[in-house]
């Protein structure tokens, strides 16, 4: 009802927020048309969420006709806005080449800033590059590090790669009690 209210008043985060459940039908009825146009008033608004959100669903493909061009734009002008979950999904788009030729380096940099504001997943993100040696030399032990922080910060994929170094002995000796305390 809140959000209602305030989509109502042409609030972007009421219209973000009330337009991401009218799209996949949370609690309410699913309208896919509805709730998309919602989310695009709220990025028109300069809304981060709906950007990011729009940006995720023409990149995945999400019930309407994949557009990575369109996602860019979208994650694009979410870091126009310094936002960090901008930083991280165009640098996901950069790392895989999704519609843009692959950019190790663009993509580093972008992870860079997300995580500098604070992005768990960036950080986690940053680990893989290095684990897989990405743009950069392969270091097991940098990739460790970035991992233990992500996790530190809530990241349950950087808790996970951790644990999976340490259960591997991918840096030294196999460590089970570490790898259990990053898995718990």
């Amino acid at each position: 009802q809140h959000f209602e209210n305030a989509a109502t008043k042409g609030d972007p985060y009421g219209l973000y927020s009330l337009g991401k459940l009218i799209f996949y039908g949370r609690g309410v009825e699913m309208n896919r048309q509805k709730g998309l146009a919602m989310m695009l008033q709220g990025a028109e608004m300069g809304h981060t969420f709906a950007m990011n959100e729009l940006g995720a669903i023409f990149r995945r493909g999400d019930e309407v006709k994949q557009d990575l061009a369109r996602a860019v734009t979208y994650f694009s002008a979410s870091t126009v806005r310094e936002d960090i979950y901008g930083f991280n999904n165009l640098a996901l788009v950069f790392l895989n080449g999704d519609g843009v030729p692959k950019d190790y380096k663009r993509a580093l940099t972008l992870f860079l800033k997300a995580e500098r504001g604070g992005h768990p997943d960036a950080t986690n993100n940053i680990g893989r590059m290095y684990f897989n040696g990405w743009g950069v030399a392969r270091n097991v032990e940098l990739a460790a590090s970035w991992y233990e922080k992500a996790a530190w910060r809530g990241s349950a994929h950087g808790a996970n790669n951790r644990a999976w170094i340490a259960i591997k002995g991918a840096n030294g000796a196999a460590d089970p009690a570490l790898a259990a305390r990053y898995w718990a």
